[in-house]
């Protein structure tokens, strides 16, 4: 799991185009509490498990339905989610979402 999350070159692209670094030497909490203060950002936690979710799901692709891996396809899937999560989202939270969502397309 660490290594499917964190250490596989293409997880960590998909954290750099969500503006996630982590900090491989901290144990595992701290490594989400470092990077959700250097992340700065309300909309941490909603970014942080639909990232970890479409890696899932994009590695499942990968095994069972025998897809090539692809950043492109990563993206989509992940702009797609986020979207999901701001329609589903209390009204308080959606302009803070869709503000994010949409710096990072």
């Amino acid at each position: 799991m660490y290594h499917l999350f964190f250490i596989c070159p293409f997880s960590q692209a998909c954290w750099n185009f969500v503006g996630i670094t982590w900090n491989l030497n901290l144990p595992h909490l701290g490594m989400i509490i470092d990077t959700r203060i250097s992340f700065g950002n309300p909309v941490f936690m909603e970014v942080l498990i639909t990232a970890c979710r479409s890696i899932w799901c994009h590695r499942n692709n990968l095994i069972f339905d025998g897809k090539t891996c692809s950043l492109a396809n990563w993206k989509a899937h992940f702009k797609h989610e986020f979207g999901l999560i701001c329609i589903k989202s209390k009204p308080s939270r959606i302009d803070s979402l869709l503000l994010w969502l949409k710096s990072i397309s």
